[in-house]
């Protein structure tokens, strides 16, 4: 069990900062959408969640899952 901990605790870390990332993206946007440009927050919340599920999919697949594949 140890073992498997280790061996997996390197793409948990990487999961989850990617996770964190995505939530502060999806933030932004929404902020910025909302009030900076004057829009309505739902159509913001809309947007920042496709900007952080973009974000989220690309960073897991090019960083985390790629490596669970060679290793």
């Amino acid at each position: 069990m140890i073992g498997f901990i280790k061996k997996h605790f390197g793409s948990l870390f990487r999961f989850a900062l990617i996770g964190g990332l995505g939530a502060g993206i999806n933030l932004s946007v929404q902020y910025v959408f909302t009030e900076c440009l004057g829009l309505w927050y739902i159509f913001s919340a809309i947007v920042g969640f496709f900007f952080s599920l973009v974000n989220n999919y690309f960073l897991n697949y090019y960083f985390n899952f790629k490596r669970a594949k060679e290793g």
